[in-house]
């Protein structure tokens, strides 16, 4: 039987110091290559020298290419594999040494069985000497005091009393870890680059990590971990997929958000989990992923608004940081919100940023038990009831909670008579409306909200108009959340579910999920007339 052609890929840069016990140790082996490809990637020291001197003598071909400039590790590996000839690839870096029976032991492991298309393997970490320091690789940094990590083959009890992690290699990634699109990247990959994110659909393998720790260690050993993470992926020039978060990271990305968004032993709770908001039904719901890393539930905020989520949202994140803080609440479930209270200083400075007119910046609410929906973490639920605050409806205690915690910038006011420039805005504003109602049944974006400015009879018999959130429009018939607070209207409440007719309204406002905007004509008229 043909012995598969071998192919060696090195990838050199300023290699000096250990490239020729690299060379010899190829040199040495018990099953030579076929080839050695070698790409330099612009080396300034005397790596080529040695390169030619080797492949004069070498017992086996050696193809070299000089870049003519530096295009980096990854890219300069590329070169090496657009070159390579054989059917087994073997990756070889400029400072390891490979023990003889390297490639005759991975071979044979390939040669085994016929679905063999990768083979993985450690390695034993040694000093500029090769004297082997006790630990393979993983094992090494995992020891390391910053970690205190031990490696096992499974999870058991232990992580009771001690930091555990499991390690799993996988070369099936396409079927068992399919890697996210590029659609899901360009909204979710942290520091992605567009060719980063292409290269990660092909990616050839996978190292997954789980990690288990006691209870009491939740906080702590969850910064060891993500430090331990960040100086492997740094090491091994991968990509951190979080699959709590389901985000990506380039490492630089990760040491940014994650890692290093500590205020001493106190995470940023916002950077380590994500906030999906979408449309259920006719309304809103919102939930956090990534809270069972704390071994907390995830919080859903449900029956809300797209024009709330920003309020909303802050109440998530806020909520997390105190659990986190604090820990959970007790047996009544009642959390009282205290933006003052977070230690995390750039947690707590970012939310009193966020508090308007009127917000006192703290609040009550309850965790009540949230039944899963199909696409949810795998992991207990709570979501926030608004009940301590007045209203008719949960828009509208929703409402009065933001208001009361954040405040809310002063609606504006304006008495004017209606002229011929207002009447002819309305009536263009009016001319859109079928295409809108034809938008707004198709289905708006994720972040798109659409308002309608409808009329309402006040207490002397006039008319106030105001703005309306929609998310139910059929026929002539409009339903949603009103925007603004009453002047003149009794029974009426910012926040409350209402009903309007299309052929009463006066005005829109779309908004787009990048923040564009369009119709909201006749404002800028009031705005002018008021002046």
């Amino acid at each position: 039987m043909t012995r598969p052609r071998i192919s060696v890929l090195l990838a050199v840069f300023n290699g000096e110091a250990f490239l020729s016990q690299q060379l010899e140790s190829l040199a040495a082996q018990t099953m030579l290559p076929d080839e050695l490809v070698v790409c330099d990637d612009a080396s300034t020291d005397t790596s080529w020298d040695i390169l030619e001197r080797f492949a004069a003598r070498a017992p086996f071909a050696v193809r070299m290419q000089r870049n003519e400039k530096n295009l980096g590790y990854s890219r300069n590996f590329g070169r090496c594999l657009e070159m390579a000839q054989g059917e087994i690839l073997f990756f070889c870096d400029q400072d390891d040494v490979w023990f003889p029976e390297k490639i005759a032991s991975v071979v044979q492991k390939m040669e085994s069985r016929d679905d063999v298309l990768l083979v993985i393997h450690d390695g034993k970490l040694v000093d500029e000497n090769l004297t082997w320091q006790g630990a393979c690789k993983l094992e090494q940094v995992a020891a390391d005091k910053r970690f205190a990590l031990q490696v096992v083959d499974k999870l058991d009890k232990t992580a009771q009393s001690q930091a555990l992690l499991q390690t799993i290699y996988s070369s099936k990634v396409a079927s068992d870890f399919a890697p996210p699109s590029i659609q899901s990247l360009h909204y979710f990959g942290r520091g992605l680059s567009r060719e980063q994110a292409e290269a990660l659909q092909k990616a050839p393998r996978a190292l997954i990590l789980t990690f288990a720790h006691p209870a009491s260690q939740s906080v702590t050993a969850l910064r060891r971990a993500e430090q331990f993470v960040a100086e492997l992926a740094k090491k091994g020039h991968a990509i951190i997929w979080d699959d709590e978060t389901r985000e990506a990271f380039t490492p630089e990305a990760w040491e940014t958000s994650r890692s290093g968004a500590w205020d001493g032993d106190t995470p940023d709770v916002s950077k380590q989990i994500v906030i999906h908001a979408y449309k259920s039904g006719e309304a809103t719901r919102a939930i956090s992923l990534g809270m069972a890393r704390f071994g907390l539930p995830d919080i859903v905020i449900n029956d809300s608004t797209w024009s709330l989520n920003r309020p909303l949202g802050n109440t998530i994140n806020a909520v997390a940081q105190q659990l986190v803080e604090a820990g959970a609440p007790n047996d009544s479930a009642t959390v009282q919100l205290r933006v003052a209270s977070i230690r995390h200083a750039a947690v707590r400075k970012r939310l009193t940023d966020s508090i308007l007119s009127g917000g006192k910046g703290e609040g009550r609410l309850r965790l009540v038990e949230a039944a899963p929906e199909a696409g949810d973490p795998n992991n207990a639920l709570a979501a926030l009831s608004f009940d301590a605050y007045p209203g008719r409806d949960i828009t509208e205690r929703q409402t009065n909670f933001v208001m009361a915690v954040f405040g809310a910038q002063p609606d504006e006011v304006a008495y004017v008579r209606e002229g011929a420039a207002l009447r002819a805005a309305s009536e263009r504003a009016r001319a859109q409306l079928p295409a809108l109602q034809q938008a707004f049944q198709r289905g708006l974006a994720p972040g798109e909200q659409l308002q309608v400015k409808a009329p309402f009879t006040t207490r002397d018999g006039s008319r106030e108009w105001m703005w309306i959130e929609v998310t139910e429009w059929k026929g002539d018939r409009i339903k949603g959340m009103l925007r603004n607070e009453p002047r003149n209207v009794g029974g009426l409440k910012a926040g409350q579910m209402v009903e309007a007719r299309q052929s009463e309204l006066f005005d829109y406002l779309r908004v787009f999920p990048d923040g564009h905007t369009e119709g909201n004509e006749t404002s800028k008229i009031l705005k002018q007339a008021a002046h």
